[in-house]
């Protein structure tokens, strides 16, 4: 059987940057240029580049060239799926920690 955790490792390992992940839902909204993320994002071109390289290396997404210009994009939208149903998780195991430490204060109160 193919072992894939290397490569689940490094996928998450690559969406684990949180100016990849503001890149990809930037993406989601519409097509971008790179001076376009940089400025909303208030980084530098370098540090856009990179990311945008790294994207692409992993094919989240591409680019085009419409006039003169690269303008870039989300190559499969389920991955906006896959992050959103990862927060989904996280704000669910968020909530079941608050309740924990609620219950655990209410019962501390008592006493």
């Amino acid at each position: 059987m193919y072992d894939l955790s290397d490569e689940l490792k490094d996928f998450l390992k690559l969406l684990g940057d949180k100016t990849r992940l503001n890149i990809l839902y930037l993406l989601a909204e519409e097509e971008h240029t790179a001076r376009e993320i940089r400025k909303t994002l208030g980084k530098s071109q370098s540090t856009i580049s990179q990311h945008l390289k790294l994207l692409r290396d992993a094919e989240l997404i591409d680019s085009e060239i419409k006039e003169n210009t690269n303008l870039y994009h989300l190559k499969d939208p389920n991955i906006i799926k896959l992050l959103d149903s990862i927060r989904t998780f996280i704000i669910s195991q968020k909530k079941e920690q608050l309740k924990k430490f609620r219950d655990i204060d209410r019962r501390e109160t008592l006493f």
